[in-house]
């Protein structure tokens, strides 16, 4: 006789997960949940939308349907920003998406790879009879939705260390799309 696996609530901890700025958009009061809005708190632009509770539960058809509506509109939004800067790079535009249980969030980006400058000591047989020299390079630093999820992925602690030093939250502001030039077309 076959039976049906039914998990219990300690197998369902993906759950307890959130997104980083899901404090930040839970307790947003909205005129309408049926449009996209802004984190104003951070210093890219950013795009969401707030899913409906009704959705939970819903059958396939209505959640394809409402999914699909919801993220068309970020992406006209994450269009229309990229659109209005001079020097962005030609070809489709290039975003990161995230969808949790509660949001989807469409961040558009201006590059894929942040460099991060980090210093590391080179000696040589030469050098080390006359001194050490510190040279400053650059690392290539991926960042995807991953990275905008609060997950950046380094390769060594000399990369750890120039992150820190450097900040996520600028690397993250660095790849992204400047702000003002996201609501730049609401202002006219």
């Amino acid at each position: 006789m076959a039976r049906l696996w039914k998990s219990s609530p300690k197998d369902r901890w993906w759950r307890n997960l959130v997104h980083p700025t899901s404090h930040l958009t839970k307790h947003f009061v909205l005129e309408s949940t049926e449009e996209p809005f802004t984190i104003d708190k951070l210093p890219y632009a950013n795009f969401v939308f707030r899913l409906s509770n009704n959705l939970k539960g819903s059958f396939a058809e209505a959640l394809d349907g409402a999914l699909s509506e919801a993220f068309l509109q970020l992406l006209d939004l994450c269009i229309g920003s990229v659109r209005r800067i001079p020097d962005y790079p030609t070809g489709p535009p290039s975003y990161n998406f995230i969808l949790t249980l509660d949001h989807m969030y469409m961040i558009p980006r201006s590059k894929e790879e942040h460099l991060l400058k980090s210093g590391e000591v080179c000696t040589s047989i030469r050098s080390v009879f006359l001194s050490s020299i510190l040279l400053t390079h650059l690392q290539k630093l991926s960042v995807n939705s991953l990275g905008y999820a609060g997950m950046l992925l380094v390769r060594s602690d000399d990369e750890f260390e120039a992150l820190k030093e450097e900040g996520v939250v600028k690397v993250l502001q660095n790849v992204g799309v400047p702000k003002e030039d996201a609501t730049e077309e609401e202002d006219e």
